[in-house]
Formats: structure tokens, C-alpha cells, sequence
């Protein structure tokens, strides 16, 4: 088999596949779980408020918020509550909400914050308007909507179209459209 050597591109052609490079860089984001499951939840809001800030979203932000307020309420419910009855089950809960949920709220939130330093797009919004079996049902409903409106409006032609029930005898079509 002869060498062909390196290839070339030209234009008009398919490029070659790229040379395999030998490790992919670590991204920077990988060690933000890190931070709540070390602090037992008590450092959630920081990385939250950090990700809805590179993320621009109001609703991360605000989940940060929520965080800082149930880490602090948790922290005062250790200082003062007692170990037993609803107060420290409470106290549980919160913590537990904090570190697990927190955790796996972050984990999320690192990759999106991953794939927006990448430049790797969003994953597409599916719209059904290019599903032509959306569409067919879509006509169909508007084409029922006419005839509803049909049959209120012009009855004779409607039962001309045999539109609604005509098979059925001394059916009052003017009570199957207000009912439909």
C-alpha cells in the first residue's frame, strides 16, 4: 500500500478528521461540588450565587438566596435548638436538605456553567410546529373550530354539509354546538 502522505484540504472537499489529541484539558468547574459536600452544605449559596452570576439567571440567584437563609436558619437551630424532639428533627432535615440537596444542585449548575465557558450551545428547544403530524392535528381542530362556528351561524348549510349528527333524527344542532 503506498504513503499518501499528509493530507491536505481543498476547498470543495471534506476535511480530514482531526489528530486525536493526547488528553482533554480538566475544566475548571469540576471541583464545585466539592464545596458544599466538604462544608456540610453550609457553602451551597456561595457556589449557587456564583453560577447564577456567570449564568446570568434570576432564578439561580434567587436559589442562592434561599440557601444563605435555610444555611443560617440551620446554624442557629444548632446553637439553640436541643438535640431531641421537632427542633432537632428539624434541624436534621435542613442540614441534610442543605448537603445532599446542595450538592446535587451544584453538581447541575457546574455543568451548565461548564457548557456556557465551552461555547457549546444550549440544547435546542423542540417546537412541534415541524412535526407534520402536529400540524395535521392542528388543521384538523381549526377545521372543527369552522364547523362549530358553521352551525351557529348558517344551520341549513350546515346540515346541507352534514355537519354534526345529521344520521341522528330531531337532533338540535344548535344544542350540539353549545355543547361541544
Amino acid at each position: 500500500m503506498p504513503h499518501l502522505g499528509p493530507q491536505r484540504y481543498v476547498p470543495g472537499q471534506s476535511r480530514p478528521y482531526p489528530p486525536p489529541q493526547s488528553g482533554s484539558p480538566v475544566p475548571p468547574h469540576w471541583w464545585w461540588f466539592v464545596v458544599p459536600l466538604a462544608t456540610f452544605g453550609f457553602g451551597t449559596f456561595a457556589m449557587v450565587w456564583i453560577a447564577g452570576t456567570r449564568l446570568a439567571t434570576r432564578r439561580t440567584t434567587m436559589a442562592a438566596a434561599g440557601y444563605a437563609a435555610s444555611a443560617f436558619l440551620t446554624f442557629l437551630l444548632i446553637i439553640v435548638g436541643s438535640p431531641d424532639g421537632v427542633l432537632g428533627g428539624l434541624t436534621a432535615l435542613l442540614l441534610l436538605m442543605l448537603w445532599f440537596g446542595g450538592t446535587a444542585h451544584v453538581a447541575v449548575l457546574q455543568t451548565r456553567v461548564r457548557q456556557l465557558d465551552a461555547g457549546t450551545p444550549a440544547p435546542p428547544v423542540v417546537t412541534h410546529a415541524d412535526d407534520p403530524g402536529i400540524a395535521a392535528a392542528q388543521w384538523r381542530q381549526q377545521r372543527r373550530r369552522e364547523a362549530r362556528e358553521l352551525l351557529l351561524t348558517n344551520p341549513g348549510m350546515a346540515a346541507e354539509l352534514r355537519i354534526g349528527r345529521p344520521d341522528v333524527p330531531d337532533r338540535s344542532y344548535r344544542t350540539a354546538a353549545w355543547s361541544m
